[in-house]
C-alpha cells in the first residue's frame, strides 16, 4: 500500500500490510497460486484456499505421502515433490473444487526441487535430487511402461556435481530482443519454437540453464561433444562421460 514517505527516505512510500494471519496445524513449506486461488503445502497435505472477506476459506485438499517441500504450478496442473517419494502430478478442477492425482514416479528419490519444462506444446518435469542429479520426466499415457498413465516416464538424466536447490523459468528471446510471449511477433512463431529456459541455482553458488532443443540441433551438439571428448586431453586420463552419468547412492534418510 502507498504511504507518506519519510523526507529523509524518499523511496519509502510503500509498505506491506498484513491482510491475514493465522497459525496452521503444521509447517507451511510451500505456497503458490492456481487459477485465482492460493495453494499451499502443510506437512503431508496440500490445500487450495480462496481469500474471501479477509479470511482464507479451504476449497480443496489432498493427502500425500511423507512430506511436501516443493510445488510448481502451470495453469491447473500442480507438480509437487516429496522429500523421499519423488514427484507427483496433480490437476485442480475449479468447477468441482477437487485435487486429483494424474501420475507419479514410483521410484524413491530424495528430491531437492522440481519444476516444469516447457517445450512448445510439450510439458516435461525436471527434478534435482540429493545425489546431484538432474532428471527429466514426461507424462505419456500411451506408452506401455507408463501403466496407463499412472507412472511418469524418465526421459533424460545428468549428474552436474552440485546440489540444485531452486528452479525458475523465463521465456526465450526472439530476434528483435523482446521476450517471447510479450509481443504480437511471438504469436507468429511455430508452437515448437515457444520454449522456456529453465534456470537453476546450486548450493555452491553456481547458475545454470536448461533449454529444450530440436533433434537437428541436438545431433550437431552431440557430434561436437564426442569430438571434444576424444580430441581434448583430460586430467589424469579420466573420461568426462563418467562424471555426467546418473548416480544412485543411498541417502541419509
Amino acid at each position: 500500500m502507498e504511504v507518506v514517505p519519510d523526507p529523509e527516505k524518499p523511496l519509502s512510500g510503500f509498505k506491506f500490510k498484513c491482510l491475514y494471519d493465522k497459525e496452521q496445524k503444521g509447517p507451511v513449506t510451500e505456497i503458490d497460486c492456481i487459477l485465482g486461488h492460493i495453494i499451499s503445502a502443510i506437512g503431508q497435505k496440500i490445500y487450495v484456499w480462496s481469500f474471501i472477506n479477509n479470511d482464507l476459506v479451504g476449497v480443496a485438499f489432498i493427502d500425500t505421502q511423507i512430506y511436501i517441500h516443493s510445488i510448481s504450478v502451470i495453469k491447473n496442473f500442480v507438480l509437487y515433490a516429496d522429500i523421499t517419494k519423488s514427484i507427483s502430478l496433480l490437476t485442480f478442477d475449479k468447477e468441482c473444487k477437487t485435487l486429483s492425482v494424474i501420475s507419479r514416479d514410483y521410484e524413491p528419490m530424495e528430491v531437492y526441487r522440481c519444476d516444469f519444462v516447457v517445450d512448445g506444446t510439450n510439458l516435461g518435469f525436471m527434478v534435482s535430487d540429493s545425489n546431484c542429479n538432474l532428471v527429466i520426466y514426461s507424462y505419456q499415457p500411451e506408452a506401455v511402461e507408463s501403466q496407463g498413465g499412472m507412472k511418469l516416464i524418465r526421459k533424460s538424466d545428468i549428474n552436474i556435481g552440485a546440489h540444485v536447490n531452486t528452479f525458475f523459468r523465463t521465456g526465450i528471446r526472439i530476434h528483435d530482443g523482446t521476450i517471447l510471449g510479450t509481443t504480437a511477433a511471438s504469436a507468429l512463431l511455430h508452437p515448437s519454437e515457444k520454449r522456456h529456459v529453465t534456470w537453476f541455482a546450486t548450493l555452491d553458488g553456481a547458475l545454470g540453464s536448461f533449454l529444450p532443443l530440436s533433434e537437428k540441433k541436438y545431433r550437431r551438439l552431440f557430434m561436437l561433444h564426442n569430438k571434444l571428448v576424444t580430441a581434448v586431453p583430460h586430467v589424469a586420463g579420466l573420461n568426462p562421460r563418467n562424471s555426467e552419468r546418473l548416480r544412485c547412492l543411498v541417502g541419509g534418510l
